[in-house]
């Protein structure tokens, strides 16, 4: 689900997007990176740098983030002066650059200088959504960049109910521990600015559920790969470390094993993405291994092992976010046609405590799925959810059952399959504030989606062949067929030369709207090769520095940092 804000500041009309700006060309990435390494290692001593931002500057005037390097370190070297001139002429050439607004407004107010910033602002329409009319969709990070400033912003203008609202926005973006910073922070200036606390209001203006405490399911951790009965399934650990995709004959003849001892092994693998994460993670091999092993699952029919795979959902954040991420539809189809037959058991798993809200999150969507397709489970699926919403407003805080976000995904599916029956538990979890309003809407709302008889269902499709299930772990329909690592590598390395080619013709400087447009079409971190150094930043202001590139790609394309 995207992130939403409340309707009173219009921030439901944004878009998300990690698309990058048309003016981050590989060429400007490389040059990007280079600077932000010296700005953070030499940035308070070095006589040379400054003057290396200015030639940034000359060669590339179309990028905003050069003079926002150049403000940085007349901060850090203490020359305020040329930092508010920067600052003021950025926002002047660069309007719609939300970085350099967030920025000086975070300044101004820190060093105390509210009056001067008002006249900055003035005029301005303090509204992500309003104050930059032009951009058509926005990062995670410039939300959370332009939002936490203004939450100091009205902290310091002692307007309590627009700290929490955009407080509310945010809680949906960030975690409790950076919210907690930003909250502590917004404390501290009002206290700088003598101000009396916020009318006795926290930081969001309503009792919140405590935090969804994850305890993972611990395995016995190993270095050696299982002891599998089928050798054709070392091959694919191959396969998946030199992370290109196993051919559609090499699957084919899985599919051809002894369905008995290939379940087995196949279960093994599985767990085996729990019991050897650290040597995964550390190497930053993720090729959809667990995609492939479930989706050999479902075509053997393994319904009569969803039990032995559930540890795998038992796991904790970091373990979620480096298998799945944003890759979990095809997990849904799946996991759907392995539950369908154990339903007792995805009830008891989803009213565990201490389980992760998008591992939930995901059985939750297979429920939804399995409703669709299988109509003689309609009735049971729908007792289900009542016994889950009866389970959640029956426990105590204490069991660290449920959190509000899930609840809200819980709602959003019942809405979607119209099971009007459960309208009054879901009623009472709102009363109780368990339903976030900035993602799902208030009870009214939700009364009236569930009500609304031309509502229409999510889609979901049924992928009832092989075929169809390997094209969906690739994501590509005709899902292209490689025949070993070296074709992918040459194929890779031409693509790569093509586009080398097709920036050496480009003259940046003399660049036309319309064309950088068109070069924009192409990842400014598709240049990078996976095991090149980077440094990102990711909301909450934590920096990652001369890491591997194939170690934060993922949040990179899912906008959870940003190159810096």
């Amino acid at each position: 689900m995207k992130p939403t804000f409340p309707p009173s500041l219009e921030l439901r009309k944004i878009e998300i997007s990690d698309e990058a700006p048309a003016y981050f060309t590989p060429e400007v990435v490389v040059k990007k990176n280079e600077l932000y390494k010296k700005l953070n290692t030499e940035g308070k001593t070095s006589k040379t740098l400054g003057q290396e931002i200015k030639e940034a500057i000359a060669q590339h005037p179309e990028v905003p983030v050069f003079y926002n390097y150049l403000a940085v370190l007349y901060f850090m070297q203490g020359n305020r002066e040329e930092r508010d001139r920067l600052f003021l002429e950025t926002i002047k050439k660069f309007p719609n650059y939300v970085y350099a607004w967030a920025t000086l407004i975070r300044h101004y107010i820190l060093e105390k200088r509210l009056n001067e910033l008002d006249q900055i602002l003035e005029n301005q329409p303090l509204n992500i959504g309003l104050q930059f009319p032009n951009l058509k969709s926005f990062t995670t990070y410039e939300v959370t960049e332009y939002s936490e400033s203004l939450i100091y912003y009205y902290a310091a203008k002692q307007d309590a109910k627009t700290v929490n609202i955009y407080g509310r926005g945010l809680s949906n973006l960030l975690t409790t521990d950076q919210l907690k910073k930003i909250e502590k922070k917004a404390k501290e200036i009002e206290e700088s600015y003598s101000l009396y606390h916020l009318a006795h209001s926290p930081f969001f203006d309503k009792p919140k559920q405590p935090d969804l405490l994850v305890k993972p399911q611990i395995l016995e951790k190993t270095e050696e790969r299982p002891l599998l009965h089928h050798e054709e399934l070392y091959q694919f650990y191959e396969f998946v470390e030199d992370e290109y995709e196993p051919s559609d004959e090499y699957l084919e003849k899985l599919s051809t094993l002894p369905r008995e001892t290939l379940v087995e092994d196949l279960v093994k693998m599985w767990l085996d993405t729990i019991q050897r994460f650290d040597y995964y993670n550390e190497e930053g091999i993720y090729y959809k291994l667990p995609h492939f092993v479930l989706a050999l699952l479902t075509h053997f029919d393994a319904t009569e092992k969803i039990e032995e795979l559930l540890p795998f959902f038992r796991q904790d954040d970091e373990f979620y976010e480096f298998w799945i991420a944003d890759w979990n539809e095809e997990f849904i189809c799946f996991l759907g046609e392995l539950i369908r037959k154990d339903l007792d058991t995805v009830k008891a798993f989803l009213c565990e405590p201490n389980r992760h809200t998008y591992f939930r999150g995901m059985f939750n969507d297979s429920l939804e799925y399995l409703y669709q397709f299988y109509e003689e489970l309609r009735p049971r699926i729908s007792q289900i959810y009542g016994e889950i919403l009866t389970c959640f407003l029956e426990s105590t805080d204490k069991e660290n059952i449920s959190d509000a976000d899930f609840n809200s995904f819980l709602v959003s599916n019942l809405i979607n399959l119209g099971l009007k029956e459960h309208l009054p538990l879901i009623e009472k979890m709102c009363q109780m504030d368990w339903v976030d309003e900035s993602m799902q809407g208030g009870w009214d709302k939700i009364k009236a989606e569930m009500l609304d008889e031309n509502k229409t269902h999510k889609d979901y499709y049924a992928f009832p062949t092989w075929e169809e299930k390997v094209n969906l772990v690739r994501g590509d329909a005709t899902a292209t067929e490689y025949s070993s690592p070296e074709e992918t590598e040459a194929e890779m390395e031409k693509w790569l030369q093509e586009l080398e080619d097709e920036v050496e013709e480009i003259d940046f400087a003399k660049k036309t709207p319309e064309k950088i447009t068109s070069f924009s079409e192409k990842s400014p971190w598709d240049k990078i090769g996976r095991n090149d150094k980077v440094s990102v930043r990711y909301p909450n202001g934590k920096i990652e520095t001369n890491v591997k590139f194939k170690k934060v790609e993922a949040d990179l394309r899912a906008g959870k940092c940003v190159l810096c």
